[in-house]
């Protein structure tokens, strides 16, 4: 990962804690995102996350103190 982050300033990711919507992220691969957004954090960069919630508490815990130190945005996905 070391020549990765070197090559950049920061990541944004999608769905790092809930799916759309309001659906928690509990896949591997969201266990994995979240650990390589912590990696990079620590490494001085930005991590800006996107989630898909519109309940109170859902909201609420997508915060810049999780684990990756993410930006967060809440936001909902329309299709339509």
């Amino acid at each position: 990962m070391a020549g990765y982050l070197a090559a950049v300033d920061g990541l944004g990711m999608e769905e790092l804690f809930f799916l759309a919507t309001d659906i928690p992220c509990d896949e591997s691969w969201c266990a994995e995102n979240r650990d390589n957004a912590a990696v990079i954090r620590a490494a001085g960069k930005l991590v800006l996350a996107v989630d898909y919630a519109t309940e109170a508490a859902n909201i609420a815990s997508c915060s810049p103190t999780s684990p990756c130190a993410a930006v967060p945005y809440v936001s909902i996905r329309n299709f339509g």
